[in-house]
């Protein structure tokens, strides 16, 4: 989905117009497209009559989506990518044009048999790595160097881009995911990224992310912190009011800004040692 750019000088409301849904899709040609023109007059080209007509169906099955009880999106690669993210096949290339020869050798050690021409999955192969580094036996100490360095060059390549990324599609996303009803949970939203593209783009949009991390001076992850939310209280209110645009966020495959200190994870804004689950 993706919209016209906006004001981010406020956060989410209810009281103001819903973002327009776009689509981009086959019938489409590629092309983004606005769902709200299947309201246009209806057209005698039987092509423009087709459109119109997926245009509508998609935008009530969006519509009753939207509407759900529970609210769940998986956001995964794509939305990084449109935005200068790197993919998979990038990361192994910036891990292995570190030294190229060590690489080799890390190679040979877990069995892998990607050619120097080609990419591999750069996931797959520390796993096999992390494997014979915690062996029981014969423990391989510059298997473990390795994999620090590795972990250390994708977490800056996933972290770097985001600061000059346009996040106006992110943005637009949560505008519409965090528009929920007073009396339905909060959305949720898990993704296997680990850059700060949801984060920067909630700050920006006004949208308020539950995230599992307390509000220490250095934050603490506890998986209690999901049942917290945010409420207004005003003056003239009989009781509190809860907020608009409140979004949980879960990071399945951690994150550039975690970090592990005394057993706890925390939240640092350049970690010496990211957390990246794979």
């Amino acid at each position: 989905m993706k919209g016209k750019s906006m004001s981010t000088s406020h956060p989410v409301s209810h009281d103001e117009p819903s973002p327009p849904i776009r689509i981009n899709a086959v019938f489409t040609g590629g092309n983004w497209a606005d769902v709200a023109s299947a309201e246009e007059s209806e057209s005698a080209d039987a092509v423009a009559k087709t459109q119109q007509e997926n245009r509508r169906k998609i935008r009530q099955i969006l519509g009753a989506v939207l509407g759900s009880e529970h609210l769940v999106t998986l956001i995964g690669l794509g939305p990084s990518a449109a935005v200068g993210g790197p993919k998979m096949s990038d990361l192994w290339k910036k891990v292995r044009d570190k030294n190229t020869t060590r690489f080799a050798e890390i190679q040979t050690k877990v069995g892998d048999t990607t050619l120097p021409t080609d990419t591999g999955d750069i996931e797959a192969f520390l796993s096999k790595c992390q494997v014979l580094v915690n062996a029981p036996v014969g423990a391989d100490a510059t298997i473990g160097t390795f994999i620090t360095e590795a972990e250390k060059t994708i977490a800056e390549a996933c972290h770097g881009f985001v600061e000059k990324a346009d996040l106006s599609n992110h943005e637009h996303l949560l505008r519409i995911l965090a528009r929920r009803p007073q009396g339905k949970p909060r959305t949720r939203i898990f993704t296997t990224n680990y850059d700060l593209c949801v984060e920067r783009s909630a700050a920006s949009s006004g949208a308020i992310i539950v995230d599992g991390f307390g509000r220490e001076s250095v934050p603490v992850f506890d998986g209690t912190n999901f049942d917290i939310d945010f409420v207004r209280r005003r003056i003239e209110s009989k009781g509190p009011e809860f907020v608009d645009g409140v979004i949980h966020l879960a990071k399945l495959h951690g994150s550039v800004d975690w970090a592990i200190e005394r057993n706890q994870i925390v939240r640092r804004e350049q970690p010496a040692a990211p957390v990246i689950i794979y």
